[in-house]
């Protein structure tokens, strides 16, 4: 399904959102943590990327590596993630989506996509970019970037495959 460009980013943003991405994540019935490794890893597949370093799964959750990585346990023996030696340096450990999980987790991600799609048909795309750009700022602020002072191209605690993707607005 074709979804409104401006779609994808304004979910992302909502993960960003205590309350409101609180409730979406309770949609999906995953912990903070796990909805963002899950949507990244379900990102990067798009980018050709299906694969994750345990060192950038603790940096995109500002997590130390033992709790990056008892959250990996916990989605592999959920059946989420699977893990696997790096086959250029066996020291790296790479995850990705399961296979039997990668649909259901697209299928949820595409749901909140439709959402999005129907929060920006019933506010305008003005009003969405608005708040996308009020939601920058706020956090640009709230966590000191910039001394305070929020600056264009600032950019909320998003996932790594999210964060280097350009921005709609």
């Amino acid at each position: 399904m074709s979804h409104n460009p401006l779609s994808e980013q304004l979910l992302r943003q909502l993960f960003d959102v205590p309350k409101t991405g609180q409730k979406c994540r309770d949609l999906m019935r995953f912990s903070p943590s796990e909805m963002t490794l899950l949507a990244a890893l379900a990102y990067r597949r798009y980018d050709r990327e299906p694969t994750i370093t345990m060192s950038e799964i603790s940096e995109l959750l500002d997590v130390s590596k033992p709790a990056a990585t008892q959250l990996v346990l916990r989605l592999c023996l959920k059946g989420y993630l699977e893990r696997f030696h790096d086959e250029h340096d066996r020291r790296v450990i790479r995850v990705q989506l399961a296979p039997q999980v990668s649909h259901f987790v697209e299928e949820h991600i595409e749901r909140m996509l439709d959402r999005a799609d129907r929060v920006i048909e019933t506010l305008g795309e003005e009003k969405s970019r608005q708040f996308l750009a009020l939601q920058r700022e706020f956090s640009a602020v709230m966590f000191g970037q910039n001394d305070g002072a929020p600056s264009e191209d600032a950019e909320p605690h998003l996932p790594y495959s999210i964060r280097h993707k350009e921005a709609i607005v």
